[in-house]
């Protein structure tokens, strides 16, 4: 697993440009990555201060998680192993965070002869009721449920290969 990047921890929020490659993660990879992550999210819990001197309002919703971040992360897998054995390949997304949008965009993938493509986006305005508002859509073709179980495939409830698209917009 390789991990480039930049982090300019003297600007708030919190600027950032990563990218991520490596020829093989697992399942257990990824665990352990996040974990790191949440035991360490001093920078996504540090208090910041933003009140103009006129007024203060308070906002209606709690600020979103990557509120105080503000950057990129270029993604290349060309393995993703799951614990189910299954197995994604040239896995490719990009990733935008600031306060206002938390975006997965250009995410392809190839699952054993199918594939997915697709796009996700969570936007936050405080100021809108609700501040939330996701928004995703991707194109599935041959793909196989069991791939996203943590155990072996073949108990998986549901077998086949499926194609079609998702669309999801909601808040």
């Amino acid at each position: 697993l390789q991990l480039a990047g930049h982090v300019y921890t003297e600007l708030q929020p919190l600027p950032f440009k990563f990218s991520l490659s490596s020829p093989r993660v697992s399942q257990g990879d990824i665990d352990l990555l996040i974990t790191a992550l949440l035991t360490n999210d001093s920078v996504a819990s540090a208090p910041t201060s933003r009140v103009s001197a006129s007024s203060v309002v308070e906002p209606k919703t709690q600020r979103p998680p990557w509120a105080d971040l503000d950057g990129e992360v270029s993604i290349k897998v060309e393995e993703l192993a799951f614990q189910s054995g299954q197995v994604i390949t040239d896995l490719k997304a990009q990733v935008n965070v600031s306060e206002a949008l938390l975006s997965v965009k250009d995410i392809t993938a190839t699952l054993k002869g199918g594939g997915l493509v697709g796009d996700a986006n969570v936007a936050y305005d405080p100021i809108q009721n609700p501040a939330y508002r996701v928004v995703s859509s991707f194109v599935f073709k041959n793909v196989d449920p069991s791939l996203f179980s943590k155990r072996n495939y073949s108990r998986f409830p549901v077998q086949g290969l499926f194609e079609g698209q998702f669309k999801f917009a909601g808040s």
